[in-house]
């Protein structure tokens, strides 16, 4: 009896994030469960995207999926953020910033059709500082509004 292997196909290449790329999801990513608005993640590496999917809990469908998508680098970009609808996010009713965000001031999102724009101070041991410099920035910048989270202020987590 011979054992002859046969020829698996090739695999093909998989897109996934660059190790800057990552770090920066990561960041972001963590700088949202801090203020208590993610609470989980997963990244997929396939054959035409790479995936970074959000959630607000394990058990739910993806707040937002981060995609990656090389080919239509020249034609649209290679990102898109896409909601739970499956819909490229560039406009909407209202758009809610944690604040600050080294990196993205909120300068960089003027151009977005969004009706209202929210700032929220980022929670951690910083947030008093943090609450004081969207305040400041609100009131500097009429078109962003200070959005607080009542319960926080009250001190239930």
């Amino acid at each position: 009896m011979s054992f002859e292997p046969t020829s698996a196909a090739p695999r093909k290449a998989i897109v996934f994030f660059e190790r800057r790329e990552l770090n920066r999801l990561l960041s972001l990513y963590g700088r949202m469960v801090a203020a208590g608005e993610w609470r989980d993640y997963a990244i997929d590496g396939l054959a035409e995207r790479a995936v970074f999917s959000i959630y607000r809990r394990a058990s739910e469908a993806p707040l937002y999926r981060i995609e990656k998508r090389p080919a239509l680098a020249k034609a649209q970009g290679a990102w898109a953020v896409l909601g739970q609808a499956g819909v490229v996010l560039r406009r909407g009713h209202e758009l809610k910033l944690v604040f600050p965000q080294y990196g993205l001031p909120p300068e960089r999102l003027a151009d977005l059709d969004f009706h209202h724009f929210f700032l929220q101070p980022m929670d951690g041991p910083d947030r008093a500082h943090n609450t004081e410099l969207a305040l400041r920035y609100c009131l500097e910048h009429p078109r962003w509004r200070l959005s607080l989270q009542t319960h926080k202020l009250l001190g239930i987590p």
